[in-house]
């Protein structure tokens, strides 16, 4: 679990600057998919937990 809100908007911006750097680069991305997908999966549990600070643009939505 991503431990405050700070934590988790810096885990959303990473994970959406992957997600840009993956499409714009035509498959290639600075995380592998282990790298990706935890952080994400802990968003999801964040979310879901229904604590403050949850962004709109989050990938785990």
């Amino acid at each position: 679990m991503i431990a405050d809100a700070a934590a988790y908007a810096q885990a959303v911006g990473n994970a959406v600057s992957a997600a840009a750097a993956y499409y714009a680069a035509g498959g290639t991305s600075p995380l592998d998919d282990d790298a990706y997908d935890r952080p994400v999966r802990g968003m999801a549990d964040r979310e879901a937990a229904r604590r403050p600070g949850r962004r709109w643009w989050s990938p785990a939505r």
